[in-house]
């Protein structure tokens, strides 16, 4: 009964992100930036509740389908604004934003699948993503954008790090 009640809660949670990201790449093509901040939080807080939730042992799949519904969820609201926003800079931090969360989400996955433990830091997606919200509602949308990258390129750096002080896997 416990283990279908933590399934239902990610579950729940993960929806829950889903739907507001893509209610943030909507909100932000219709231009209401600041509905579109909101969005872009409760997306961010849904995947760290499914993150908080699945981190109690959940297998391979479930690690995988949480990866990949978190790029999915932070990629909605990044492209829609790289969409409405180019060619301006802040239409060039969204991009530079998104390309960032996919470097440091490759080098985890390259140094995990090549043996090397390169953790990523499970507060870094809900940061990279409250950085973008933050943009939004306060009308600084290039600061968050290019802190979202920031935010990005550290982790990525954290990653490369960690592989680089390990022996190789034999």
């Amino acid at each position: 009964m416990q283990r279908s009640s933590g399934r239902r809660a990610v579950s729940v949670a993960f929806t829950l992100a889903v739907l507001a990201a893509g209610a943030a790449a909507w909100l932000v093509a219709a231009g209401e930036r600041t509905g579109a901040g909101v969005a872009v939080l409760v997306a961010g807080a849904g995947l760290a509740m499914g993150g908080r939730f699945r981190s109690g042992g959940a297998g391979p799949r479930a690690s995988f389908g949480g990866s990949l519904l978190g790029r999915a969820v932070e990629t909605a609201p990044l492209a829609a604004l790289a969409w409405t926003l180019l060619p301006s800079r802040a239409g060039v931090a969204a991009v530079v934003a998104l390309a960032a969360s996919f470097v440091a989400s490759y080098v985890h996955v390259k140094g995990t699948g090549l043996g090397f433990s390169a953790p990523e830091h499970p507060a870094l997606l809900p940061l990279r993503m409250g950085a973008v919200a933050a943009g939004l509602l306060t009308g600084w949308v290039e600061a968050g954008l290019w802190a979202s990258a920031a935010v990005s390129a550290v982790g990525a750096a954290m990653a490369v790090a960690a592989v680089a002080g390990q022996e190789e896997p034999a």
